[in-house]
């Protein structure tokens, strides 16, 4: 149905016509107006019915579900792996390393006493090369080159082994320190009184003790400078003796404001006291006992290294 209708402007002129339509049914859907109540209801019925609500998989907050916690089981062999490669703390590795130097003077004194040489300072060992050289003093030329060459060679394996291994990996350590323990005891065994008599002080064959005993001290002096702990060589005692005198703290307190700068003087002194206690000892067991006991006693330092390593507490621990 259309209805016209003219407007006019403020003027008083015509516009155009507008033209409103109304509403038309669509095409094919039933007039809902003009429809009686009984075909009303049969069109609704026609209709799809609504699409039913899939359940939800969530638990209804009415009825919460207990919660269940899955523990992952410890695996041992991670465990294992993790603690072996582990780097050793810097306090716990000065302690390691103040134990292998009181062992140090106590071998150099067995060492010295029995073969007029040196089995770690072999400083001392080039010096009385070159006067066997000259023939300026008597020295016993083949315990002193075997003991160098000795130590040349330990030096060399388990510098380059260390280097790979990780110088600071507790695996490492503990095999460095294990290979020293057990060399040690190879020359208890061999110095005993009760061992072989070629072997023994005097005896044909004794440079092998002090070959191993400088094998030994090689892998030890090693350890030593692979660690970064410079205070603490082990075995030589010029060069800290020097750093430890001319230390520009060297007449500091140490009180808390000055625990840092007073460190390496207070890691040298103790190095240079251990080791000439350890020497010390030595020289008191070679005079009053035998020097057999001298190579016990470092079985028994060598071996408390070991467990030392063993229970030391990682970095940042």
């Amino acid at each position: 149905m259309m209805s016209r209708e003219t407007l006019h402007s403020c003027d008083g002129s015509s516009l155009a016509p507008t033209v409103s339509a109304s509403p038309t049914a669509v095409e094919g859907s039933p007039d809902l107006g003009t429809m009686s109540l009984a075909d009303e209801k049969k069109a609704q019925s026609a209709l799809p019915p609504p699409p039913t609500p899939l359940p939800s998989s969530s638990p209804s907050p009415a009825s919460p579900q207990p919660s269940v916690t899955v523990t992952k089981p410890l695996d041992p062999s991670k465990s294992w792996r993790e603690w072996r490669r582990e780097n050793i703390g810097g306090g716990q590795m000065l302690f390691i390393l103040l134990l292998q130097a009181f062992s140090a003077g106590l071998l150099d004194a067995f060492a010295y006493g029995d073969f007029e040489t040196f089995a770690s300072n072999q400083t001392g060992n080039m010096i009385l090369l070159t006067l066997a050289a000259v023939g300026t003093v008597p020295v016993l030329l083949l315990l002193t080159g075997v003991s160098l060459a000795g130590f040349m060679l330990g030096a060399f394996i388990f510098g380059h082994w260390g280097t790979w291994a990780g110088p600071r990996r507790r695996q490492w350590l503990l095999c460095t320190t294990s290979c020293q323990t057990l060399l040690t005891l190879a020359c208890a065994l061999l110095s005993s009184p009760a061992g072989p008599k070629v072997t023994q002080h005097k005896g044909k064959h004794e440079w092998v003790v002090m070959f191993l005993m400088a094998f030994m001290s090689g892998a030890q002096v090693c350890m030593a400078r692979q660690s970064k702990c410079q205070e603490v060589p082990t075995a030589p005692m010029t060069s800290p003796l020097v750093d430890f005198l001319t230390d520009p703290n060297l007449f500091k307190r140490g009180n808390e404001e000055e625990k840092v700068s007073t460190g390496p003087r207070n890691r040298r002194m103790a190095y240079l006291g251990l080791v000439i206690v350890g020497s010390f000892l030595g020289a008191v067991l070679h005079r009053f006992a035998n020097s057999w006991s001298i190579v016990v006693a470092s079985v028994g330092i060598k071996a408390s290294v070991v467990l030392a390593v063993a229970l030391a507490k990682p970095c940042g621990v």
